[in-house]
């Protein structure tokens, strides 16, 4: 689901959110709740703060808050985000190919940027700025979050445990 030290899904979650859904729809009533978990190696308090973001990567996948993904593009992983090697596999994964998927931004990454903006309605200029990256999220969440019939799918704030009321999510 995440690579190491990362809080960014992969599209590889796709088989398991079909699965998810699959459990969902075979337990109607029961609250769903999203617990994190880092690599037992290393600092315990870093591995708390990564499963936390990595819980909240979930969390927002599962009810579409874009704005726990920006939150986490700027702040994670040591402070220094997801950066752009996320931006180009959510391009990749959506039908634009960047060319790489390593974080450089070349003019065919640029190029992958353009594409996706002239076909999502954004200013065209090859940056991927806050307003495409939302857009970006939003799209690699519906091709991620998928039933068996890959149809995307969402849950509410209150089909958790909690059922919305906590603050801290």
């Amino acid at each position: 689901t995440f690579e190491f030290d990362s809080s960014f899904i992969l599209p590889a979650v796709q088989f398991s959110m079909s699965e998810f859904k699959k459990l969902l729809d075979a337990l109607p009533k029961s609250p769903a709740a999203v617990f994190g978990h880092a690599d037992p190696s290393g600092n315990d308090d870093y591995n708390k703060l990564l499963a936390g973001r990595r819980a909240q990567a979930v969390y927002g996948l599962l009810t579409r808050r874009v704005d726990l993904w920006e939150d986490l593009h700027n702040q994670a992983e040591g402070g220094k985000g997801w950066g752009n090697t996320s931006v180009q596999i959510m391009l990749d994964s959506l039908g634009f190919p960047p060319g790489r998927t390593d974080g450089t931004i070349d003019p065919p990454t640029k190029d992958a940027i353009r594409a996706f903006q002239r076909d999502n309605g954004r200013s065209v200029d090859g940056s991927a700025g806050p307003a495409t990256r939302r857009k970006l999220y939003a799209k690699y969440m519906d091709f991620i979050c998928v039933d068996d019939k890959n149809q995307p799918y969402s849950l509410q704030k209150t089909d958790f445990l909690g059922r919305g009321t906590d603050s801290g999510l």
